[in-house]
């Protein structure tokens, strides 16, 4: 989540930034929205599930985020905005109506996924876009997101083979699971908050899921400034 003086962040921008529009905005929660976003610039770049794009959210401040869909034939992706944790990025997200320009960095880097083996996916909302293309890939996955009880029901429109629980009650459902998770030989992607993820890591580790299983992604941590 770089942070640069403003007029070198606009030169970023200008430099590595692809033009296109919003072309449509849907709220599904509270907390919760879907922006589509469409240019030309956008058409023919390479594309893997799990890359990420990137945004200038203000003057000096840029976020990274993980489209649930891109399509580089149409020039089009779709990103699930979480819009209720306070950050510049959240409001920068709430603010966005159809008819915008947008300037969308990348894709690229992000979270590295296997699609051939199976996948356990662990995370809170900010992984929902993520987690929405892994599962578009074909791949299967299974696992459990935890999401705040106002975005429940949205969430699980949008990942239907990972089960959507309540906000503070992941790391309970790894214990109670993480022994299936061992037997099944998956591979594991726990993302979202620092903090969580290393006691979930943790978990899984007590359980008998080996090391080598685990990938981790941090998208925010306590007492840092994020989305």
């Amino acid at each position: 989540m770089p942070t640069m003086p403003a007029a070198i962040a606009a030169r970023a921008e200008r430099w590595f930034g692809h033009p296109a529009t919003v072309t449509e905005v849907t709220v599904l929660s509270p907390g919760l929205r879907t922006v589509t976003m469409a240019g030309d610039a956008l058409r023919g770049r390479r594309y893997r599930p799990g890359d990420e794009i990137e945004f200038l959210v203000s003057e000096r401040e840029f976020r990274h985020y993980t489209p649930s869909a891109y399509d580089p034939g149409t020039g089009t992706c779709s990103v699930v905005f979480q819009t209720h944790a306070g950050g510049p990025g959240s409001a920068w997200a709430a603010a966005l109506k159809p008819g915008d320009p947008v300037s969308v960095m990348g894709p690229g880097g992000g979270v590295r996924f296997d699609p051939t083996v199976p996948a356990v996916l662990l995370g809170d909302a900010t992984a929902l876009g993520l987690f929405a293309a892994l599962e578009a890939s074909g791949t299967q996955v299974s696992g459990a997101i935890e999401i705040p009880a106002e975005d429940t029901a949205a969430a699980a429109t949008v990942v239907r083979s990972v089960e959507v629980v309540a906000a503070s009650t992941l790391r309970s459902w790894v214990t109670a699971h993480g022994a299936e998770v061992a037997a099944a030989k998956s591979r594991v992607y726990a993302v979202g908050h620092a903090q969580t993820i290393q006691q979930l890591r943790t978990l899984l580790r007590e359980s008998g899921v080996s090391r080598q299983s685990i990938v981790v992604k941090a998208y925010w941590a306590t007492g840092r400034t994020g989305l």
